[in-house]
């Protein structure tokens, strides 16, 4: 017997725009019959499978004497699990989206079931499509200067600029 953590209910947008902010959520359940006897990590790994680029590989630690932590488990409970990242601008961030979370990632739980490994529900994996996001796109017009000058002289340049993309510009620029 022990404690046996899987991933459940695992939760994440089935699609975003590049440079959104995504959160992922999930329980790390005990389906043991005992509760764990020490805390564990969870491993979320986030790839770009249209480029192959990595975008996150993160342990999470579960600290049971954390306050808030709701402590060790028993067995049928659950602890709600978060990670937030963003994806990239551009190129980087467009594409088959791969999230993978592995709970007990480092093999800190002992996970046995009728005497055999429990280790294989420890892992969900789940895609999501990224496009590319609406920006703006500024271009300079009516660039107006003298046509001479002496060096020394102060001159006065004007020009305009105008947003030819689909949303507005923010910011400064």
């Amino acid at each position: 017997t022990g404690g046996a953590v899987a991933v459940g209910r695992f939760q994440f947008p089935v699609a975003a725009d590049a440079g959104a902010t995504i959160t992922v959520s999930w329980e790390d359940r005990n389906s043991g019959t005992a509760a764990p006897t020490g805390g564990w990590s969870d491993h979320v790994y986030v790839q770009n499978l249209s480029t192959g680029e990595v975008l996150a590989n993160v342990l999470l630690p579960f600290d049971p004497a954390t306050p808030g932590s709701g402590g060790l488990p028993q067995p049928g409970q659950s602890r709600l699990r978060q990670f937030v990242f963003t994806l990239p601008h551009g190129e980087r961030g467009v594409g088959e989206i791969r999230i993978t979370v592995v709970t007990d990632a480092v093999g800190n739980v002992r996970e046995v079931a009728d005497d055999l490994s429990a280790e294989g529900n420890n892992t969900s994996v789940l895609t999501l499509n990224s496009v590319e996001a609406d920006y703006a796109d500024l271009l300079v017009t009516a660039v107006s200067a003298p046509a001479t000058g002496r060096g020394g002289d102060t001159i006065e340049v004007g020009w305009t600029v105008r947003n030819q993309g689909p949303v507005l510009a923010a910011g400064n620029w």
